[in-house]
């Protein structure tokens, strides 16, 4: 009976995807909506069949299943150009596919056993948390504040731009300029962008004229390009700085951040400097329940795929190397335009990632409700828009994340010991010793909350991936007004058509 089933799971898959196929070839068609229909309710029995098995892999097939159905139905939204999307749906099926066959492979063939995946597992996550906790170590005893860069003589300071884009922001922008206008940098000039504001932003602007605050009339952004990377680049334009200093609106700088800064800058010749600002949220909440973008951008060793920890809250750029390595537009539908700069100075050993501290005094305050706005709008293009990443990095997550702390928890209580129990504790005290030492450089009024949180903030994150798959594939993304998805989601298309 259990082989019967399994023979018409297979065969159920298989037309599955030879429906999908035959949406994707016959896009053009009327009928290749009905077939992605199809196509995804074939996958979706598929994931209820394996649900039925006694299995924690066939549970894990399940998983892999819907996510098939969920890149069938793709052909149904069709968010990317036509020749991109028939390549990423190709491409989604294979990558799930290859998984698929992986894990039925290790149930049927090898059969290991509970324990010996539980070591397995075990193992894994240890090596992953201890290596977490390596780089982190690194990088916040590297992104120390810089001390011994020599001071610099007022005669002998650059020109520097302030240049904050704002877009209905009245209830932060404020605080924001009253700060930095107590910088105590002897050349900075301010300018200040209004996106077509829907509310009294530009009032407010304008407010701060008497202050030396420039006020610079925006315009709705051309199409292929994001509000804020188009903002950006009239701020570029009007800029007369050497430097240009991009700053968020819940960004407050210090009196001697700049001056810091530049200081950094020319001491140790960097075209680029991007911090990651304090958190001043003392709320319990907005601490307990905060995305880990930030400490994704501490922990990850990203330089071994390509990628270098960059903010958007706050950086600093020549601005000449900006527009030699062709500004924004360049980027102009990049999520994260900041990081293509950062990659192409990094290369060039030009580029600095910082962490604030008393010191550098760059602090930010969040919402929660903007927090998760931020990484609905970041995480799917930072997973490269593709749906079996986004389900490689929650399972990550599941298994070296929170498996540990389940299984401590199961230690705890007496469940098992030995050498296993060790490893997992070990693995837990790793990562959350990884965490434990960036929140309290980065969030020094709340690091205990934090700390204390972590498995909390880990499920809100594998929930906010799949939030964010799902609305930029099949729902809307809406970032101050504006819809993000068909830049992000066809930015590489110009390229390809």
């Amino acid at each position: 009976m259990l082989e019967l089933l399994h023979y018409m799971l297979f065969l159920l898959w298989l037309l599955g995807s030879l429906a999908m196929f035959a949406a994707v070839l016959w896009m053009d068609r009327s009928s290749s909506q009905w077939l992605a229909h199809v196509s995804g309710g074939m996958f979706a029995f598929c994931a209820i069949g394996w649900l039925m098995f006694e299995s924690a892999w066939a549970w894990l097939v399940a998983v892999v299943m819907l996510w098939q159905g969920i890149n069938a139905w793709r052909a149904v939204r069709r968010r990317w150009h036509t020749v991109l999307l028939r390549i990423r749906i190709k491409k989604t099926w294979a990558l799930l596919s290859v998984a698929q066959i992986v894990i039925l492979a290790i149930a049927f063939l090898l059969q290991p056993s509970a324990q010996s995946m539980l070591a397995f597992i075990g193992y894994l996550s240890l090596g992953f948390g201890f290596t977490l906790l390596v780089v982190t170590l690194v990088r916040v005893g590297g992104a120390r504040s810089g001390r011994g860069a020599p001071a610099i003589a007022d005669r002998d300071t650059p020109t520097v731009t302030l240049a904050i884009a704002a877009r209905n922001e009245t209830h932060a922008l404020t605080e924001t300029l009253q700060a930095a206008l107590k910088s105590d940098y002897p050349k900075l000039e301010i300018l200040v962008l209004d996106d077509c504001s829907q509310d009294q932003t530009p009032q407010l602007i304008r407010d701060f004229a008497h202050d030396g605050v420039r006020f610079v009339r925006g315009s709705q952004p051309s199409d292929g390009w994001l509000g804020k990377n188009y903002a950006y680049e009239v701020l570029m334009e009007e800029a007369s700085g050497d430097y240009i200093l991009f700053c968020g609106v819940d960004v407050h700088i210090g009196v001697q951040t700049i001056r810091r800064l530049i200081e950094h800058a020319l001491h140790n010749n960097l075209s680029m400097v991007s911090v990651m600002p304090q958190r001043r949220n003392k709320d319990i909440a907005a601490t307990l329940l905060q995305p880990l973008r930030y400490y994704w951008q501490v922990a990850l060793p990203l330089f071994g795929v390509g990628r270098v920890p960059v903010l958007s809250a706050c950086w600093m750029v020549r601005r000449q190397d900006l527009m030699r390595l062709g500004g924004m537009k360049s980027v102009s539908g990049a999520i994260v335009p900041e990081a293509h700069f950062a990659r192409r100075l990094s290369n060039a050993h030009s580029y600095s990632f910082l962490i604030s501290d008393v010191a550098w005094d760059i602090t930010t305050r969040k919402r929660p409700a903007s927090q998760w706005a931020t990484a609905t709008r970041v995480l799917y293009p930072s997973l490269k828009r593709e749906p079996a990443y986004v389900l490689a990095t929650i399972l990550c997550i599941g298994l070296f994340f929170l498996m540990p702390y389940v299984a401590v928890c199961l230690v705890l209580c007496g469940f098992f010991t030995g050498n296993l129990a060790v490893i997992f504790v070990l693995s837990v005290a790793c990562s959350m010793g990884s965490f434990l030492i960036f929140a309290i450089r980065q969030n020094p009024h709340g690091w205990a909350v934090s700390v204390a949180g972590l498995p909390l903030a880990l499920l809100l994150e594998q929930a906010l991936m799949c939030w964010s798959m799902i609305q930029y594939e099949f729902g809307d993304v809406v970032w101050k007004g504006r819809n993000v998805c068909l830049p992000v989601m066809n930015r590489r298309a110009k390229s390809r058509s």
